[in-house]
């Protein structure tokens, strides 16, 4: 996600989701080669079969024609904010929402141990005046290794999102869930020892 013009009144925010054209690329490129790996050979074996070839070549026509980019438009003097959203083939899709509805922008942080490298996922959401929230196509991912426990981390997201606050003129969170998780599990402890008090003063009396 970039921010590709901004002026006093205007701020227009781009993702153009590369990483998915690039994987959609790849698997085009892998499928049409088996299909020809099959015509070059010395031997005339064909290595793979036709239905696997063909599921490759659609897996990448797939991807790379779903890719889907993201426009963001905060346009102060309509006050209005428009969620953009272009397919290499096909219309538009566009959202909008009232820009003074916006109260604050969050960085939500969440962490995965499921493999061996730890891994912080980064994403910015509006939130509304509502509680709505508005996901961002904003997802970046950090590798760290050893624990993630008390570590700081910044990517390009954090400083997005704290330009967007500072042009809207509203706060901006960093949320991070692990903390956060921590506090409830630390709350939860406290809410049963409490319990046990009471249980075992009952029990005296």
């Amino acid at each position: 996600m970039k921010i590709i013009k901004q002026t006093p009144s205007l701020m227009v925010i781009k993702d153009s989701n590369i990483v998915s054209i690039f994987v959609g690329i790849i698997f085009i490129f892998i499928g049409i080669f088996m299909f020809f790996y099959s015509d070059i050979s010395t031997n005339n074996v064909d290595k793979f079969p036709w239905y696997f070839k063909a599921f490759i070549l659609l897996i990448g026509v797939i991807v790379f024609f779903g890719s889907k980019t993201t426009k963001i438009v905060f346009n102060k003097e309509l006050n209005k904010i428009s969620l953009i959203y272009k397919k290499i083939i096909g219309n538009e899709y566009k959202k909008n929402y009232e820009l003074n509805r916006i109260k604050k922008v969050l960085l939500q942080k969440t962490y995965s141990y499921d493999e061996k490298t730890p891994k912080c996922y980064f994403n910015i959401i509006l939130i509304l005046d509502n509680n709505e929230k508005i996901n961002l196509p904003s997802s970046t991912t950090v590798s760290v290794g050893g624990s993630l426990t008390g570590r700081k981390y910044f990517n390009k997201d954090e400083k997005i999102g704290k330009e967007m606050a500072k042009f809207l003129g509203i706060p901006f969170e960093n949320s991070d869930s692990e903390k956060e998780g921590l506090k409830e599990t630390i709350s939860e402890l406290k809410k049963i020892i409490i319990n046990e008090k009471i249980k075992n003063k009952k029990k005296y009396e």
